[in-house]
């Protein structure tokens, strides 16, 4: 075994074979290391077809004892692979036969999240950063370990592919390959793969993010842009830095008109809506394009999605149908794939409270913000009325909705307003309970307010067990398994005591302890984070805890443990989320199954603005609320971002972006094949058990990188919903930095895009003063990062009238108020 060691890295290589083992950074245990250590895994190794190992065998005369290089060649010649262990990182070539396949490249296994129960989880590490060069001449990948530390991939030759390797359910990476080959791949256009014979890849290790980036841009001679955030509002102004050295910059806005970017400082100006490309030259002359996603005004985009699909979408019962035509209608009018409703096995988007239920959802807030939509009204009414509540439905509700009576499957028994013989998926009914809440308030009409008390109460004494915890079981054959963090229902029930408050004190106090009752336990449970599917570090569950614990410290008690637990959970959190220079992956949190779950094209691939980004959203929202750092409120800005981008011009959006080049083949839900007729016999859990129904296969014949073309696309309004509860009210500015979140400067003046304007962040105002405008004696709460001090804070224009934890409540008493920051005396 050879061992090489520096200040940087240490690896170990078996002089024999060429097979790497342990590589670590160099102040790493004996345990960790950052290539996979598990069976039948894989670092640097050479493959041909779907699993055949190339054999290496050493060449004489090479290795650390007479120059940095390693070089291991195959029997015949066809195929080599050379280390070159540099001060600063470890460079691979490979040398791949030139007629082999369908597959041919290098397994790159490195130790990612859930892939070993055994290894230390702060060791693991998760895709933070990923560029493709559109011609694939070039690539770079930067993991972050959960410990906060950096491991980066450059791959600079052309190449065909690169795909991750997922588990049967889609849930864990199980590796990495880097393909010289792909002869089974094609594009929906056409477009082949196109084959090489030699890879040239560098691997090396940084403590922080910029210094990783810089090394990327610094190996393959690229300038890469840095932003704050991913974009902004219309007019607004984006600060760019560089890793790298950029021998020009440019912006090309979505019509093709491209403009330059200055420099000192260097801004990039979102002219109009949609994609604006940043394409940078290195110093040799190399093309590295970002992008920055620029929304249109709130009031358009809930107008424009929300139309879509109360047009499009309503079937007669009132519920939505399952989208998955997303680009525009279809010759006979439709947009979306036919199902048989009534079939739990047609797997339907509208599934109440959930998916369906956020298209009515996220028209019940649009009402809130611009007034009453009769269109809108009379779809929200169809929906929670005709389909979800079955009020005007005869006999036998629908499969999925909201039964009056007590019921039973799957050899369960359920008490009234359980969803009729649905899998008990507890977070349909927290959905529903929240909708209604919401409806109740903007209509004023008591009867969905005493639905959603009867949804409450049901779900309290069937679905909560005694410590708290919310519970899902699917059969009698099954553990309860706990579902207090996928979604918040926490959080429903803090709103249906809220609701409750004037008309019912007593049961809005059952609710509220409810509500505390679940917040301690999720606080007791601290980082260990349960979820639906293959167990596994799940970050909406992350997210969904740190939102739970928040609006419990900030609504119910201010606990020390919650706000301890949500800050450690943070911590953690932030290895999954993507970052770089790509609009549509910069802020959001990293999935990599539902692909698999919403659509009929692709399996298991980087999800990357997915709805449920919603969910760190709101929590970086609160953890600004909570501790006044506005880094928190631009990443909550940037995630949002991230998800608007998805929204097609027609109204509809595919269900996210993914970057992965060759995604897994779909794994379809294993309930879509179950036969209600043998429920009785076993057969169904019997072969889940025996995992006859995943699908094993790991390989697949399509080519991705973009938007998965057939998916739902209900779902993703669940990015109106949560916008409207943040962005209606919040804005906020760094002066010092450039940095805008829902809004724009106007010389010096700053002009929030929230409708309801009430809350302002301020990471630092700098040495002039800044003003904005506040409706007559309208409150607003203005906030400070810890790092401007609250002492020297001026007002002008404006009663301070209460001082907050992190700021003051101002009143305005002229049009225009101003800030400015004097030093104490």
């Amino acid at each position: 075994m050879i061992v090489h060691k520096n200040g940087v890295y240490s690896i170990e290589i078996d002089g024999a074979t060429g097979r790497v083992g342990r590589f670590a950074f160099a102040d790493d245990g004996p345990g960790t290391s950052v290539s996979a250590r598990i069976e039948g895994s894989a670092f640097a190794r050479p493959f041909i077809g779907t699993e055949s190992e190339v054999p290496l065998g050493r060449v004489p005369g090479t290795g650390p004892e007479v120059e940095p290089k390693l070089r291991f060649d195959s029997a015949s010649g066809a195929t080599s692979l050379a280390f070159f262990l540099g001060a600063e990182a470890l460079a691979i070539d490979a040398v791949l036969p030139e007629r082999s396949g369908p597959r041919t490249g290098l397994r790159m296994d490195f130790q990612f999240l859930d892939l070993d129960p055994g290894s230390p989880r702060a060791a693991a590490l998760a895709p933070h950063v990923l560029y493709t060069d559109e011609g694939f001449a070039f690539a770079y990948f930067v993991f972050r370990r959960m410990d906060g530390r950096f491991v980066w991939l450059t791959l600079d030759s052309p190449f065909a592919a690169w795909r991750f390797r997922y588990s049967r359910s889609g849930h864990r990476m199980l590796g990495m390959e880097i393909l010289s080959r792909a002869d089974d791949v094609v594009s929906g256009t056409g477009l082949r793969l196109s084959p090489v014979t030699c890879l040239s890849l560098a691997v090396g290790f940084s403590s922080g993010l910029d210094t990783a980036l810089a090394s990327v841009a610094e190996r393959l001679g690229i300038a890469i842009p840095i932003y704050p955030v991913g974009g902004g509002i219309e007019g607004a102004e984006v600060p760019l830095s560089f890793a790298g050295f950029p021998a020009e910059a440019s912006i090309v806005d979505p019509e093709g008109v491209e403009s330059p970017i200055g420099a000192d400082p260097a801004l990039a100006r979102l002219g109009r809506p949609g994609l604006h490309r940043i394409r940078t030259r290195g110093p040799g002359g190399r093309l590295h394009v970002g992008s920055l996603f620029c929304v249109e005004s709130w009031r358009e985009l809930f107008t424009r999605v929300s139309d879509f699909h109360a047009v499009h979408f309503q079937l007669e019962s009132g519920a939505y149908a399952r989208v998955i035509h997303r680009d525009s209608l279809l010759p006979d009018g439709t947009t979306f794939e036919g199902v048989e409703f009534g079939n739990d096995g047609a797997m339907m988007s509208c599934r109440t409270g959930e998916f369906g239920g956020f298209v009515a959802w996220a028209m019940i807030k649009g009402m809130e913000l611009w007034g009453r939509n009769g269109d809108w009204d009379s779809s929200v009414r169809r929906y929670l009325g005709d389909w979800a509540l079955n009020l005007g439905q005869p006999g036998l509700p629908h499969i999925g909705t909201v039964s009056r009576e007590p019921t039973e499957f799957l050899g369960l028994g359920f008490s009234p307003c359980h969803l009729y013989r649905e899998l008990n998926y507890t977070q349909h009914e927290i959905f529903l309970i929240e909708e209604l809440c919401d409806y109740h308030l903007l209509s004023g009409e008591r009867m969905w307010l005493d639905w959603a008390m009867r949804l409450g109460s049901h779900f309290a004494t069937d679905h909560v067990g005694a410590d708290g915890a919310a519970l899902c079981r699917n059969s009698l054959r099954e553990k309860a398994v706990d579902y207090t963090t996928v979604h918040t229902p926490m959080v429903a029930f803090l709103r249906l005591s809220s609701c409750l408050a004037a008309s019912d004190p007593a049961e809005s106090a059952r609710f509220i302890r409810l509500a505390e009752r679940m917040a301690d336990h999720v606080a007791e449970r601290g980082s260990d984070f349960p979820t639906e599917g293959e167990p596994c570090t799940e970050d909406g569950s992350m997210a969904c805890a740190i939102v739970t614990l928040l609006r419990a410290w900030l609504d119910i008690a201010p606990k020390p443990a919650y706000l301890e637990t949500a800050l450690e959970i943070q911590a953690l959190h932030e290895s999954l989320r993507l970052r770089g220079s790509d609009a549509r992956m910069f802020g959001s949190s990293l999935r990599f199954w539902e692909t698999q779950y919403e659509g009929d094209d692709w399996g298991p691939s980087i999800n990357a603005g997915h709805a449920w980004t919603m969910w760190s959203v709101e929590a970086d929202f609160l953890l600004a609320r909570a501790t006044g750092a506005f880094r928190y409120l631009a990443d909550a800005f940037a995630g949002t971002l991230c998800v608007a981008s998805r929204v097609r011009e027609s109204g509809a959006m595919p269900s996210c972006y993914t970057p992965d080049m060759i995604p897994g083949l779909p794994h379809h839900p294993y309930f879509l094949l179950f036969d209600e007729s043998r429920a009785g016999d076993g057969a169904f859990w019997e072969a889940k058990a025996e995992g006859l129904l995943d699908d094993r296969r790991m390989t697949t014949s399509v080519f991705a990188m973009g938007y998965p073309p057939n998916t739902y696309s209900a779902s993703g309004n669940y990015l109106l919903i949560k916008s409207a509860e943040i962005w209606d009210h919040c804005a906020g500015f760094d002066r010092e930095r450039s940095v805008v979140v829902n809004g724009r400067f106007e010389g010096d003046e700053f002009v929030p895009a929230a409708p309801r304007f009430s809350r302002l962040f301020v990471g630092g105002i700098g040495p002039d003063v800044v003003s904005f405008r506040v409706p007559a004696d309208a409150v607003v709460e203005v906030l400070f990062d810890p790092a401007v001090g609250l002492d020297g804070i001026e007002f002008e224009g404006a009663l301070v009238e209460g001082k907050r934890p992190h700021g003051f409540a101002i009143r305005g008493v002229a049009p225009v108020v101003r800030i400015g920051s004097r030093t104490p005396s």
